[in-house]
């Protein structure tokens, strides 16, 4: 274990791409090396790359990871409406009721969007949708947006909450 301020560092692999600042001889911090991560996470989940995130988590990249504002990379999978990814993602330790600096959650997105099959996905892993946000927001309220939102709202209720 890594006590508290200490530096963890990996080499960097040969024709590694992308900036990184170095803690000299070549080395990138954990700290790095996870931001660089998250960075290729979010980047997979944005693009629609199911295959190469299937890849990237498979080889220890993180479900959890976060981009600007907090957002997850489920959140992104969920409002972009990506099953695969939203199912990757649950599979490899994503928390359904993560939320960004806003307190928006990834079936806060999808209620939003319309996406009832990733809604009914999200609620089934743990998704709350009376959590709100800081503006008192929940996903009953998002789901007031899409034109399919009273059968959003209806699968919320049907799953008791």
């Amino acid at each position: 274990m890594i006590a508290s301020g200490q530096k963890r560092t990996f080499l960097k692999p040969v024709g590694c791409r992308g900036p990184t600042s170095l803690d000299g001889g070549g080395r990138v911090t954990l700290n790095e090396r996870m931001s660089e991560t998250n960075h290729d996470i979010l980047g997979l989940v944005a693009s629609g790359d199911t295959a190469g995130l299937q890849a990237a988590l498979v080889a220890g990249g993180d479900a959890m990871a976060r981009g600007s504002w907090g957002v997850s990379a489920l959140m992104r999978a969920a409002a972009l409406g990506n099953r695969d990814a939203v199912d990757l993602l649950l599979e490899h330790g994503a928390e359904a009721d993560r939320s960004s600096d806003a307190g928006n959650t990834a079936l806060m997105a999808a209620a939003a969007r319309g996406h009832l099959e990733i809604v009914a996905r999200l609620l089934d892993a743990g998704g709350d949708p009376v959590h709100q946000n800081k503006w008192g927001v929940s996903a009953y309220d998002w789901a007031k947006w899409p034109s399919n939102g009273t059968e959003i709202e209806q699968l919320m209720q049907a799953q008791g909450a």
